[in-house]
């Protein structure tokens, strides 16, 4: 087993000295090798598993100044430190108590491993995507076919009428779109994304459910929620991207304790929302697409007051292309306003099958001519109505 290097950062010199003393001792009788070097040592820079003292000065500018690639940061307090309550913000994977436990070192030890795992997931997924490249042409045909075959279709959800509907494309990459509630359906969160890669998709999922799985079902329903996981995954994904890379990522979650559906869109993805009888009004993304050279500074969440009868779309990119201009799809939408979300749907997919830039291929099958016909890119539609009738839970005193 290769040496796994540990580094301490203390406010005080004999602080760090004590601190790199314990981890030496209880490696020891774990009986696992180990470098341990104190925050000075030009080994640090190697550093697998960083310590760094909660009581170190400007802690936020330290942390964020520490090489974060393949490493893990725990932050340490001592017995009478409190935990801090912007601790999801200081750029820390976990926290551990000082003097330090022979016990809790070695589930530090099992958290980094779980780490380095992740990592190759996603190094995985990235060179995956380089091997698809050469076999571009018959993969795509294949994937969207059973993609034409296989139409998703979604549970119902309790209290909401979810339309949807996804066209698969000709271009490499393509959209990716899904529901989820809660266990104990509080929340219903709905995702989407575009990217211009296989392997880049697959990484994003691994990365979404890596987030999600870290937030509590009390945390869901809470402001700032989508705004976390949409900044975890921003900072993952920069590992598997390429300087040409590009995704539009929409993360949003429905609150049934406040009927608030607060989100974050980034790229291209337009979003249209009416109260219950009113026009839809086109809302504005909150930044550019996330890319190599894209930053979440100033990012904010956005929120909406859900209400009985309220309608909330969202389309895709390639949609939008097809009805020449987001005016010309929120014309449709507003035409559509009084029927079922399924209408605008409905002439949406006709406006793409008859467009001449779709292209017919031989499936050979007895579908319909049709079924047979693809979009240059993916097309993905979703119109959500609030029922008349919706049960609100109460919400908990921490909802904020």
């Amino acid at each position: 087993m290769t040496d796994l290097i540990l580094t301490v950062y203390a406010s005080t010199t004999e602080r760090e000295a004590q601190w790199a003393r314990q981890l030496e001792s209880h490696m020891r009788t774990l009986e696992a090798p180990v470098k341990v070097f104190r925050g000075g040592a030009k080994e640090a820079q190697q550093s697998q598993m960083v310590f760094v003292d909660v009581e170190i000065p400007d802690l936020k500018s330290f942390l964020f100044g520490l090489n974060r690639r393949g490493n893990a940061v725990f932050l340490v307090l001592g017995e009478s430190n409190s935990v801090p309550k912007n601790l999801e913000s200081l750029y820390v994977d976990d926290v551990i108590v000082a003097p330090f436990r022979a016990a809790e070192i070695e589930s530090k030890i099992r958290f980094f491993k779980q780490m380095v795992l992740w990592n190759e997931v996603t190094e995985l997924n990235a060179t995956l995507s380089d091997v698809i490249k050469h076999f571009q042409s018959d993969l795509q045909l294949a994937s969207r076919i059973h993609n034409l075959k296989m139409p998703k279709r979604f549970p119902k959800v309790k209290g909401f009428n979810v339309h949807h509907r996804y066209l698969a494309g000709l271009k490499p990459g393509g959209d990716h779109f899904d529901l989820a509630e809660t266990k104990d359906g509080s929340c219903l969160s709905m995702v989407y994304f575009r990217s211009n890669s296989y392997g880049l998709s697959g990484a994003i999922l691994t990365i979404l459910m890596k987030a999600a799985v870290k937030l509590s079902q009390d945390r869901m329903g809470r402001a700032g929620a989508s705004l976390e996981i949409v900044q975890s995954v921003y900072e993952e994904i920069l590992v598997t991207m390429s300087p040409r890379d590009q995704v539009s990522l929409f993360f949003g979650i429905l609150s049934r304790k406040d009927q608030k559906f607060r989100y974050v869109s980034l790229g291209n993805v337009f979003l249209a929302y009416g109260q219950p009888g009113a026009p839809l009004s086109q809302l504005p993304s909150q930044g550019g697409a996330v890319s190599k050279s894209a930053s979440l500074i100033g990012l904010k969440e956005a929120e909406l007051k859900m209400s009985p009868g309220s309608r909330f779309a969202l389309f895709s990119e390639g949609f939008v292309n097809v009805a020449h201009g987001s005016q010309d799809l929120l014309g449709v939408l507003n035409q559509t306003r009084l029927e079922e979300g399924s209408a605008c749907l409905n002439e949406m997919t006709w406006r793409v099958k008859t467009s001449p830039g779709s292209s017919e291929i031989d499936t050979e099958t007895e579908a319909s001519s049709e079924d047979s016909v693809l979009p240059p890119e993916d097309c993905t539609g979703v119109v959500l109505d609030m029922g008349r009738a919706i049960v609100q839970l109460a919400p908990s005193e921490n909802t904020s």
